[in-house]
């Protein structure tokens, strides 16, 4: 768009003067810095990476010539890459920025990260370009199933809920222990084991944006413990042991026994008067 509209001006001054005017020769002289930008590709939503794992894509940019280099300016994931809010970006080779998504990373339902970039023309000049990247990751990125008290009773039917299952994703299970049961309603997991041992069981989750996760559940099937009963329906019941004497009792103890020595006092002083008559 810059260089039409030098053209265009440029041409039209030769057209009605014969001469070039000033102000076209002054933004004949103006620096590629001054003249270009990067223009950087739209990010596709959702973000789906064309690596093996899903996690990175790359990125064209434009607006530059040829023998333009980018770097990012203020790296810190090693010498050349930008990593915020679970998102790097580093410039690759061929005119791309290269995007990886880290998911324990992430937080919310997307990921933005501001790069300045450093870029120097072939002219010599430069400039620093301040984009910002958005990814909207996959839904298998921003969810893992779980389990998180996976503990049942051998043969008895028991109800797990299964933790970060959105309610429009669908679950099912494609691997399990030979006599085990299995049926899923919702994010509940109904389980029925035949055996008391812990298993490994695992699940097949589409979410409601076409990705996909497998999960693997550990759960551990405990045996059911008879009630508790004495040992024998005969054996007696042992007497209660005697209560011990409350504190009045023992007070009233302590107080018939002064009276006592008291009365035999008395007594002792009566036989005593009548003796020395």
């Amino acid at each position: 768009m810059k260089l039409r509209s030098l053209a265009l001006a440029l041409s039209f001054a030769v057209a009605t003067t014969g001469v070039v005017a000033p102000t076209v020769q002054a933004q004949e002289s103006r620096t590629m810095a001054e003249q270009y930008e990067p223009e950087f590709s739209p990010i596709p939503k959702p973000f789906i990476g064309t690596t093996t794992s899903g996690e990175s894509a790359t990125l064209p940019y434009s607006g530059v010539p040829s023998g333009t280099e980018m770097t990012v300016l203020h790296p810190n994931f090693g010498s050349d890459g930008d990593k915020e809010n679970g998102l790097l970006v580093r410039v690759n080779v061929g005119d791309n920025i290269w995007l990886h998504m880290f998911p324990g990373d992430l937080r919310g339902t997307s990921a933005s990260n501001s790069v300045d970039f450093f870029v120097a023309y072939p002219d010599g000049s430069t400039e620093v370009v301040e984009h910002t990247f958005t990814v909207y990751p996959l839904q298998k990125f921003l969810h893992s199933p779980r389990i998180d008290n996976a503990f049942v009773y051998k043969g008895v039917e028991s109800r797990l809920k299964i933790e970060d299952l959105p309610e429009d994703a669908q679950i099912q299970i494609i691997e399990a222990p030979d006599g085990w049961e299995f049926d899923v309603e919702g994010d509940i997991l109904k389980v029925n084991a035949s055996e008391a041992v812990t298993r490994d069981v695992i699940a097949y989750t589409t979410f409601a944006d076409g990705s996909n996760l497998i999960t693997t559940f550990y759960i551990s099937a405990q045996p059911v413990l008879p009630d508790s009963k004495p040992e024998s329906d005969s054996e007696p019941t042992p007497d209660p042991e005697p209560a011990e004497q409350s504190g009045s009792s023992s007070e009233g103890t302590i107080i018939a026994l002064i009276l006592g020595l008291l009365g035999l006092g008395g007594a002792a002083a009566f036989f005593f008067t009548q003796m020395n008559r």
